[in-house]
């Protein structure tokens, strides 16, 4: 399982390096954000991984923020749980409801007071990741 994971993410990078996400089609698209205009949670993390493996930490940021700052946090709170969990210790469901909890919040802040004003939406995927403008 876990090397098959590996070789998932080691080819996802591969592909995500070489082939950028707004001048390649055939990346998938966020069927809610297709079909509402409404940024899910998700919204721009392909994005926000091809600027993290190009060094960039700003755009990245800039595509989706929960992402990229707060994926070390819940993992290593995930890696937690389940060393408590292997050595008996009690383990909660604390994580998976705050999780939940911050997954609802950021989907709400994302999209007011508009999908397209709002400062934790990701800029337009039409616009290059590489020639995304700065926002003030």
């Amino acid at each position: 399982m876990f090397a098959a994971a590996t070789v998932l993410i080691v080819a996802g990078g591969f592909l995500l390096h070489h082939f950028e996400p707004n001048e390649t089609s055939w990346y998938p698209k966020c069927p809610l954000h297709e079909m509402t205009g409404l940024h899910c949670p998700g919204c721009g993390t392909t994005r926000a991984v091809w600027a993290i493996l190009h060094g960039d930490v700003t755009t990245a940021i800039r595509m989706n923020p929960l992402v990229v700052l707060g994926s070390p946090v819940v993992l290593g709170l995930i890696w937690r749980e389940r060393r408590r969990g292997r050595t008996g210790q009690r383990t909660t469901a604390t994580l998976s409801w705050t999780i939940l909890v911050v997954l609802i919040g950021y989907f709400i802040a994302r999209n007011v007071p508009s999908p397209t004003r709002s400062w934790f939406a990701p800029p337009s995927p039409t616009t290059s990741v590489k020639d995304a403008p700065e926002e003030n």
